[in-house]
């Protein structure tokens, strides 16, 4: 189960996750563990679009209960999921999808 530092991480990942609807991201916000080398790369590339979703939306002034701006909150997240998928054994798979960015 992923943990988050701070509980807007969460609000965060789940406004996104309304917004681009990835199969296991939701799996992981209902608590789930990520069992599987193909969940994580997904968890990854959702990452990156909501990354790319970000920017949209801020411009649009869409993220603004984030007062701290979206360059902040994906900045937590990455820790957060980069460091769950290591923990758990699917660091290879965050790194690939990273290279690909």
């Amino acid at each position: 189960m992923i943990t988050f530092k701070l509980p807007e991480e969460r609000t965060y990942l789940e406004l996104f996750q309304s917004k681009l609807e990835s199969t296991a991201v939701k799996h992981l916000l209902e608590g789930n563990s990520i069992e599987t080398s193909s969940q994580a790369t997904e968890i990854a590339e959702f990452f990156w679009a909501m990354v790319d979703k970000s920017i949209e939306l801020e411009k649009l002034g869409e993220l603004d209960q984030f007062l701290e701006g979206a360059e902040f909150w994906n900045e937590k997240l990455i820790y957060s999921i980069s460091g769950y998928l290591e923990r758990i054994g699917f660091e290879n798979e965050w790194e690939e999808v990273v290279d690909r960015q």
